[in-house]
C-alpha cells in the first residue's frame, strides 16, 4: 500500500512540476493608437463617459486551443490612465472582426471566464498586463470576445495616452458604449497579447503539492487577479 502511494505521489509530482507550456498569441497589427478602454474611456466627456467595451478576436488568429491567464496591451504614446475599476470577462462570439454588432448582447456567446476585476491608475507603462483566472480558448468553437465593464471612476484624463491599435478590422474589432446607451463599433481595436499567465516558482509548486489535501476547499475560492506594469 505504501509503495503504491509513493508511486502515485511521484506521478502527481511529475504532473505538477512539468505543466503544459502555452505560447503567447498576439492579435492585431500596430498601425494606429487608441485610448479606450483604460486611458480616457471612463472619463470621456461625451455620453456620460464610457461604460462598456467589447473587442472580438477572429478565431483564425489562433492556430490551436490556447491557455489564457494574462492579457497585455502596449504603449503607443505615454500619459496618464483613468483611475477606475475594470471588470474583464471572456466569451465565445458568433461575430468575427468586421461583423461585430452594435447590440452588445448579441456579440456574447458562451461565457469562458470571469477573468477578474482590476483597478488601474497612474502613468501608462510600456506594457500593461492583467493576470486573471486562467482558461482555455478553443478557436474551433467560435471567435473570442473580451468584454470590459467600467465603474468607479475617481480620476478622469482626456486623451493623454494611447495604446497600440489596429485599424484594419481584419483580425480584431471593437465596440464601445457610453453611459447614455449610445453604442458604436469600429477599428482601432487594441493590439492584444494573450499568455498563460505568471508561472509559479519551484517553492510555490512544493506548497501546492503539500496542500493537495485541501484542494477541494481551494477550488471554491476566488482566484487572485492582478495588474502588472512593465
Amino acid at each position: 500500500m505504501m509503495k503504491r502511494a509513493a508511486i502515485l505521489a511521484a506521478m502527481t509530482l511529475a504532473t505538477v512540476a512539468a505543466p503544459a507550456v502555452a505560447g503567447t498569441v498576439t492579435v492585431g497589427n500596430y498601425d494606429s493608437g487608441n485610448c479606450y478602454p483604460v486611458s480616457c474611456f471612463a472619463g470621456e466627456s461625451y455620453g456620460g463617459g464610457g461604460s462598456l467595451y467589447q473587442q472580438v478576436y477572429t478565431a483564425s488568429a489562433f492556430t490551436s486551443p490556447t491557455t489564457i491567464g494574462s492579457v497585455s496591451f502596449f504603449k503607443s504614446s505615454g500619459g496618464v490612465m483613468d483611475s477606475a475599476t475594470y471588470d474583464i470577462a471572456f466569451y465565445l462570439s458568433p461575430n468575427a472582426a468586421g461583423s461585430l454588432s452594435t447590440n452588445a448582447a448579441s456579440n456574447r456567446g458562451a461565457l469562458l471566464s470571469n477573468f477578474g476585476s482590476f483597478s488601474v491608475s497612474g502613468a501608462m507603462p510600456d506594457t500593461l498586463t492583467f493576470d486573471g483566472s486562467r482558461f482555455t480558448y478553443d478557436p474551433s468553437l467560435g471567435n473570442l470576445l473580451m468584454q470590459v465593464s467600467v465603474t468607479g471612476l475617481t480620476t478622469s484624463v482626456s486623451y493623454s495616452s494611447f495604446f497600440q491599435a489596429d485599424g484594419s478590422r481584419l483580425q480584431t474589432e471593437r465596440l464601445y458604449q457610453y453611459a447614455n446607451g449610445e453604442t458604436y463599433t469600429g477599428g482601432n481595436a487594441l493590439v492584444t497579447s494573450f499568455g498563460a499567465g505568471a508561472v509559479p516558482e519551484p517553492a510555490t509548486w512544493a506548497m501546492m503539492i503539500g496542500g493537495f489535501g485541501m484542494v477541494g476547499g481551494a477550488m471554491r475560492r476566488r482566484k487572485t487577479v492582478g495588474v502588472r506594469f512593465a
